[in-house]
């Protein structure tokens, strides 16, 4: 069997996207997923030991904040790039245990595919790599980020997107309570980081430091099936603002 032909089949397994890009040691987003990984493995462990318990109306609204250290971590590439502080804040983490425990999502795994213990095993084996960046070619700009065993997505959302999906969430839960077998995406954890950087001369209008926040959902990964996929079609909801102008078409 030649390279190109499995390295192909793997990615049938692992679901990751031929033409994502690796974020390895010294990438420019680096750092950024590095304290992603590290506060989603720090709030997937607090809700996990949590007591066993029905859910409650206000566990819908609940959020739960937490500072990481902005030197957590020797692994960060770029000491001048570093934060001088991170908060990272978990949204309505024991609905969001509830369903994964409905899609039947071992807690043990979610909590290794999402956290930092396979980046350090990786850079051990002597591999720099451990999560798959995806730009969205679409108009929202997003930012995909694939687990190293590609089991999960990462996707960057926009904080009015965020706050719709919390508005919905209690609809969310009673749909796949009633349609176990539903089709509709698996939201498994919806999460936001907030990076403090040194402003260098620039005032923000917080004071002396820059801050920049970003909300982030937890998906399932349709695609990471061991079924060889040969064709995929990007299908869309509706056909507002879907069309393009004459000038701008592509003969296929």
């Amino acid at each position: 069997m030649n390279g190109s032909k499995a390295s192909a089949e793997n990615n049938n397994i692992t679901g990751q996207p031929t033409k994502g890009l690796a974020v390895y040691f010294g990438h420019h987003s680096w750092n950024v997923a590095l304290n992603v990984m590290l506060g989603m493995r720090l709030a997937g462990g607090r809700v996990a030991v949590a007591p066993e318990r029905s859910l409650k109306p206000y566990d819908y609204n609940y959020k739960e904040k937490f500072r990481l250290l902005s030197n957590s971590s020797a692994l960060d590439s770029a000491s001048a790039l570093r934060p001088t502080a991170v908060r990272f804040t978990d949204y309505s983490p024991m609905v969001f245990r509830h369903l994964r425990e409905m899609f039947k999502i071992d807690k043990t795994v979610y909590i290794h595919s999402i956290g930092p213990e396979q980046v350090v095993s990786n850079m051990l084996l002597g591999s720099l790599s451990s999560l798959c960046e995806l730009v969205s070619e679409g108009k929202s700009g997003a930012v995909f980020y694939y687990t190293a065993d590609g089991k999960f997505i990462i996707k960057t959302v926009s904080r009015e997107a965020a706050k719709g999906l919390r508005r919905i969430l209690p609809a969310y839960v009673a749909h796949f309570v009633e349609n176990s077998e539903s089709l509709l995406s698996r939201f498994l954890g919806l999460h936001a980081i907030k990076h403090i950087f040194p402003s260098h001369g620039k005032l923000s209008a917080a004071g002396n430091r820059m801050r920049h926040k970003t909300y982030f959902l937890v998906m399932e990964n349709l695609f990471h099936t061991p079924v060889p996929i040969h064709r995929r079609y990007d299908l869309k909801g509706s056909t507002y603002k879907r069309s393009l102008a004459p000038e701008s078409r592509v003969s296929t």
